[in-house]
């Protein structure tokens, strides 16, 4: 599968399994070719689904690369965006924020949680607007467990206010990060 500088590019993180996968999946079976980059934290485990994803979709029109790609990890993201800009000609015309952990069992798997869901997420996506299309577009897929309603009052409180800025945000989610870390 060859790219086309008229395919529009989709990038999807956290796209070995699940949800990602699955979107990955269903584009490569529309009419309408796409250039695609399967991002994963896991080199191997994204190289795999590179090579199943491309095994099932032999008469697809667009195109699949993958590119390794750790949200939790700023070197990650700065060495992902700038193979975007040197090898896709800086363009991403739809961001899927995929990625993702829903575990969080241990202070160190609470604090991962936050780095991947959160901080990464953010970081990523505002390192990415310079590289987005005129009418590109950024979507957000989030498990249940994202939603206010399954967070603890005193969260939910917090981010419902009416108020909040990215200061404040970012003071919310600094202050639980500190919080978690001298547990």
């Amino acid at each position: 599968m060859q790219t086309s500088e008229k395919f529009r590019t989709i990038v999807m993180t956290g796209a070995n399994k699940g949800i990602g996968y699955t979107i990955i999946e269903k584009l490569l079976k529309q009419n309408n070719p796409f250039d695609i980059i399967l991002t994963a934290r896991n080199p191997k485990l994204g190289q795999a689904a590179l090579e199943k994803l491309l095994k099932e979709s032999k008469s697809s029109s667009s195109s699949l690369t993958f590119h390794q790609l750790d949200v939790s990890d700023s070197d990650s993201i700065d060495k992902f965006l700038n193979w975007v800009k040197e090898e896709r000609k800086g363009s991403i015309d739809v961001l899927i924020n995929n990625a993702g952990v829903n575990t969080e069992d241990t202070i160190q798997e609470k604090l991962d949680l936050i780095r991947i869901n959160l901080t990464g997420t953010i970081e990523l996506t505002e390192k990415a607007l310079p590289f987005l299309a005129s009418d590109g577009k950024i979507i957000m897929i989030s498990s249940e467990n994202g939603q206010l309603s399954w967070q603890k009052p005193v969260i939910r409180t917090m981010l419902e206010d009416p108020t909040i800025d990215k200061e404040k945000f970012t003071k919310i989610v600094d202050d639980l990060i500190e919080k978690n870390q001298g547990q």
